[in-house]
């Protein structure tokens, strides 16, 4: 049965510390559940984003105890650095992009430390959702954040259809 991948810079999950290095999954508001839990389920679909911590903060050994949490509520997690993810979302989406896409030009700031983040981030995110796909798949890429993240999968899978 093909199913509908769902990329965002966010999942619906987070990740609250319980410890001193512990962390639980939990809903990060009722966005599954407002109407679109249904949608979601009929869809037979899944989603891939960033948890809300960096990879510095989780260690590897409580990443895959959590990876396998999160894909048991159809969530993969995306965990990156947090110096890249500063720069990939305050630098490059928030201070180039988004005044770019809200006629501020002015206010654009590019840096390519920032430029380099961000393609490193959606090549993350096309290293999570490239082994995710199978014939027939649909993927949502939402928001700015993701715009390289289209071509990187294109180029592994040619036929697949995407919504940006």
């Amino acid at each position: 049965m093909s199913k509908l991948l769902i990329v965002s810079y966010e999942l619906p999950l987070v990740l609250d510390r319980v410890g001193h290095q512990q962390f639980i999954v939990t809903p990060k508001s009722d966005a599954l559940s407002v109407g679109l839990g249904e949608f979601y389920k009929k869809e037979n679909a899944v989603w891939v984003g960033r948890p809300g911590a960096d990879k510095g903060d989780v260690q590897k050994e409580e990443r895959e105890r959590l990876d396998k949490e999160f894909s048991k509520k159809g969530c993969y997690p995306i965990y990156t650095g947090r110096k890249d993810h500063e720069r990939f979302l305050e630098g490059f989406s928030n201070r180039t992009l988004w005044p770019l896409f809200h006629y501020f030009t002015q206010n654009a700031v590019y840096r390519e430390e920032y430029w380099k983040s961000y393609e490193k981030v959606n090549r993350q995110y096309a290293r999570r959702v490239i082994p995710l796909l199978e014939d027939g798949d649909r993927i949502w890429i939402h928001d700015y954040h993701l715009m390289l993240l289209p071509q990187m999968i294109r180029e592994a899978h040619p036929g697949v259809s995407i919504g940006f």
